[in-house]
């Protein structure tokens, strides 16, 4: 089999940064080699990081992969592949955020329920259908409970909406270096891990920014109901005001007034 020039990066738990090209026939082997150079020996001494304590992450080809363990993250992508698309990670919201999303012109941390010692993180995920900690409690026309919509009952109510950025950004990091970065507790990783794996959630697809993303840095996309498809954020914003409104006038005729603010509030301030 004929081998390829591979650029590594490794990136250590205190961002560190060392770069440089392996000759390998596979990913598997350019780990290896990259492993083997003083950079990656220095990884092993002062981490006790081996092949086997790393982990793939999600979105991999086979031109291109990310290796993450101990906090330690080691990219690998074939120098010959420099024409193919980076693979993407995506920030899943619903109709009714988008307006306050357009007039901030960015994604900012969300400092919701975030303990006094910790940064908040704009959250990205890996999965390429629907992040399900991305869906948040609702009051459902007709009902009187909060409960958690499904994507398709998201998408007839308020619409499902998405923004992309490129998996390699620098601003971004993966799930088991954001959780230190952020400095969120033992309790709140745990926590986090647990609520997220009940309802169908994997905490490995998880990345995030600890500063904000500009929507001019992103790539919005729509759920059609079977596939994602590009659009404008402003005609989905008009679009789904539309939607909202019928929505309200239900709940109205459901709960009167105070059945449409405990909705909205619920989705808003979750």
């Amino acid at each position: 089999m004929s081998k390829h020039a591979w650029n590594w990066k490794i990136t250590t738990p205190n961002e560190h940064v060392t770069t440089g090209v392996a000759c390998a026939v596979d990913v598997r082997e350019a780990l290896a080699a990259a492993l083997g150079t003083p950079a990656g020996v220095g990884l092993t001494l002062a981490h006790g990081i081996g092949e086997d304590d790393l982990v793939e992450m999600p979105g991999a080809s086979d031109i291109r992969q990310l290796f993450t363990g101990k906090g330690c993250e080691i990219l690998l992508e074939r120098a010959d592949a420099g024409g193919a698309a980076a693979p993407s990670l995506w920030h899943y919201t619903a109709g009714h955020k988008l307006q306050l999303i357009r007039e901030s012109c960015a994604l900012h941390p969300n400092g919701a329920k975030v303990a006094p010692n910790e940064r908040p993180v704009v959250w990205f995920s890996a999965d390429a259908v629907y992040e399900p900690t991305a869906i948040k409690l609702l009051q459902m026309p007709g009902q009187a409970r909060l409960r958690r919509p499904t994507v398709a009952e998201l998408h007839e109510l308020v619409g499902v909406f998405r923004f992309a950025i490129d998996r390699d950004d620098p601003r971004l990091a993966a799930w088991p270096a954001v959780h230190r970065k952020a400095r969120i507790s033992t309790t709140g990783v745990a926590n986090m891990i647990r609520a997220g794996v009940e309802i169908g959630a994997k905490p490995m697809n998880w990345f995030g920014a600890l500063e904000e993303i500009p929507l001019a840095d992103l790539r919005f996309e729509a759920w059609t109901g079977e596939h994602w498809v590009a659009a404008q954020i402003d005609a989905s914003i008009a679009q789904i005001r539309e939607r909202m409104e019928l929505v309200r006038s239900i709940s109205a005729a459901a709960y009167g007034p105070a059945g449409i603010k405990r909705a909205w509030q619920a989705g808003a301030n979750a």
